[in-house]
């Protein structure tokens, strides 16, 4: 019993939970010079990219992409802007977002760790997605 009460109080913790409840996305839309979906080396004759009228010089919107590119140059003349946002309701949705720290102090030396997860849930339509997101970290030191 006197052990289990020293530890506790040398050690530190602290925790943070939500848990979120939302059912309305607010959705960003981007396009995009080139069409990430073909291929071809004949590429030559679409001329310079206009940013303001968003087509090349021969009026196409979009550019296959290089056949032979191993080192990704169409990148240095791809242009991305949006077109447009979205808000959506979709049924309710459930997040998680947990952290947690804890820490151990001894005379001049200490130990912790901390850790976040972090899942993300949306789904409406053909669009589903699911972002986990988690880390651990530990921490060793001495006070000077």
């Amino acid at each position: 019993m006197v052990i289990l009460l020293l530890f506790s109080l040398n050690m530190a913790t602290q925790g943070q939970t939500a848990l979120s409840f939302y059912n309305r996305v607010t959705v960003y839309n981007y396009d995009i010079n080139y069409d990430l979906g073909t291929y071809d080396d004949q590429t030559s004759d679409y001329g310079q990219w206009n940013p303001q009228t968003h087509t090349w010089a021969n009026g196409e919107a979009y550019r296959p992409l290089p056949e032979n590119d191993p080192e990704e140059k169409w990148i240095d003349s791809s242009d991305v802007w949006e077109v447009g946002k979205e808000t959506e309701n979709s049924p309710l949705q459930f997040n998680v977002d947990l952290r947690l720290g804890i820490a151990y102090n001894w005379r001049n030396y200490f130990i912790g760790a901390q850790m976040q997860l972090n899942n993300f849930f949306y789904n409406k339509g053909l669009c589903k997605v699911n972002i986990f997101d988690a880390y651990l970290r530990a921490s060793l030191g001495i006070r000077l």
